[in-house]
């Protein structure tokens, strides 16, 4: 008796699957790049994933793709298949005493000639003009939470791809924080 009622409260206890996907929502940034994520961007759109049928394209919710037409007449070949931020990963956190902020990310296929990286640390480009690296090191970061994102650039500056942003943390130990000194007590007087 007691089995199956631990065997019952272990059912109602555990989640109930209802069939329904997490949201994903979709938008357009106003350059025309494709956004995916689980949350909502400016003028986003939900997608239902139980109903809805993608193209090739659109079924990747790793990368944006500026599908603009001025975009695709300045490449050759726009074919690039994934771009994720590999360092920082999301909502880490990295402490100040590490030393500086790596970042690295993946693409594939390689870069293609005559595009570049862009490394975009709280919307600001921090990497060199027509970098071609897919790491950077920031030698320091302030203290707080920060969004990174990655772009491959062709040579008019247009996005050809874009990664999903990251957020990630830096922290600084306070003096506050630090732990109490240790008082020792006296040391006995020897006896004369």
């Amino acid at each position: 008796m007691r089995i199956t009622l631990l065997f019952c409260a272990a059912l109602l206890a555990a989640p109930v699957s209802s069939g329904q996907a997490q949201a994903v929502w979709k938008w357009k940034d106003d350059k025309g790049v494709t956004h995916y994520s689980d949350q909502p961007g400016p003028n986003a759109v939900r997608v239902d994933l139980s109903t809805q049928t993608y193209s090739s394209d659109e079924a990747r919710t790793d990368i944006a793709v500026n599908t603009s037409p001025t975009s695709r007449a300045a490449t050759t070949d726009d074919s690039y298949t994934a771009l994720r931020i590999t360092q920082p990963t999301p909502d880490q956190t990295v402490f100040a005493s590490e030393g500086p902020v790596r970042m690295e990310a993946s693409l594939e296929p390689a870069l293609q000639s005559g595009h570049s990286i862009q490394f975009l640390l709280d919307g600001q480009n921090v990497s060199g003009e027509n970098s071609t690296s897919l790491s950077a090191t920031l030698p320091q970061v302030e203290r707080g939470t920060h969004s990174l994102r990655i772009k491959v650039v062709d040579r008019g500056g247009e996005t050809v791809v874009a990664s999903t942003t990251v957020t990630f943390h830096v922290h600084q130990t306070s003096v506050n924080q630090l732990p109490p000194k240790v008082q020792l007590p006296p040391r006995p007087q020897p006896k004369k």
